[in-house]
């Protein structure tokens, strides 16, 4: 029994001990919540900001991905649209023709003082050229590939044909004669164009854009690009207007006496020098006299 006791004793004196510990504990509500907003602050104070540090990085790195995308599809469609431009060439003649074979097989004789521009490569859809001067053209035909030569104040629509244009800025008129085929003309500012076929011959007014009635071609249409000329009875005043539409050389003489005079001769160069030396031989009543380079005077009858 005194054993019992004995081992009893320590629990008795922590009951007690632990008796006393409630009499005095006094519990601080007020400092236990301030602990708890405390600690709920410090966690949000970690984790909150980590969350939107984190959006805001993956926003960022968004918008520059997206950046350097428009950057790399700008630069593709730039060589793209760059690359696939054909280079533009020039003929630009002075004193002498140029004889030219264009891209699309097409033959273009170039007269003097001219410029004519073309690509390197035609459009699959057209081929255009773009002429200051005169130009004679035998295009090769492509039915789904027009061939279009633009002018100053005007167009020349076509897909295979043979056709001599002059259309030089500082002159009041552009002229078309069509040799071979079939051309549509068209005034720069007007809707409906011009047919003009075979051996068919339009003048267009630069001024106040009207345009002549159709007329017949003559023997100075393609006249200029050729080697070598037969005259088989031209008259004067005819080898007169050629010399001048040419080469800027005005032959002076009586219309009514050598207008008509008949002119026959076959000439190896095509020249003014040349001609004029024919003229000379043609009619030994005629006396040719050079005042200055590009002035001539005819005086005599042609008997």
């Amino acid at each position: 029994m005194q054993h019992q006791e004995e081992d009893n004793a320590p629990i008795e004196q922590l009951w007690k001990i632990s008796k006393d510990y409630k009499k005095e504990y006094q519990p601080n509500v007020a400092v236990g919540l301030s602990k708890l907003k405390a600690k709920i602050a410090q966690e949000e104070s970690v984790s909150v900001p980590t969350k939107i540090i984190s959006i805001n990085r993956r926003l960022w790195l968004g918008r520059i991905a997206a950046a350097v995308a428009l950057l790399v599809t700008c630069n593709f469609l730039f060589l793209l649209f760059v690359n696939n431009t054909p280079e533009i060439q020039q003929l630009t003649t002075t004193d002498t023709l140029i004889e030219k074979v264009l891209p699309d097989g097409s033959t273009v004789w170039l007269n003097k003082q001219s410029q004519l521009s073309f690509p390197t490569t035609f459009s699959t859809k057209e081929r255009v050229v773009q002429l200051n001067g005169e130009a004679f053209f035998k295009v090769t035909k492509h039915p789904n590939q027009p061939f279009i030569v633009q002018l100053p104040n005007s167009e020349i629509k076509v897909l295979g044909t043979a056709f001599n244009v002059r259309a030089y800025p500082e002159e009041t008129t552009t002229v078309v004669e069509v040799a071979e085929g079939k051309v549509a003309f068209k005034a720069v500012g007007t809707q409906a164009p011009t047919i003009l076929e075979a051996n068919d011959k339009v003048m267009l007014n630069n001024v106040d854009a009207t345009l002549s009635d159709i007329q017949a071609l003559d023997w100075t249409t393609t006249a200029w690009k050729a080697k070598q000329l037969n005259f088989a009875d031209r008259p004067i005043r005819e080898i007169s207007n050629y010399l001048m539409t040419n080469f800027g050389i005005e032959l002076d003489f009586d219309a009514e006496k050598l207008g008509d005079c008949p002119f026959n001769a076959t000439l190896v160069k095509n020249t003014p020098t040349a001609i004029l030396k024919k003229v000379d031989l043609a009619f030994p009543s005629i006396q040719l006299k050079e005042v200055h380079s590009k002035y001539y005077q005819l005086r005599g009858t042609c008997n």
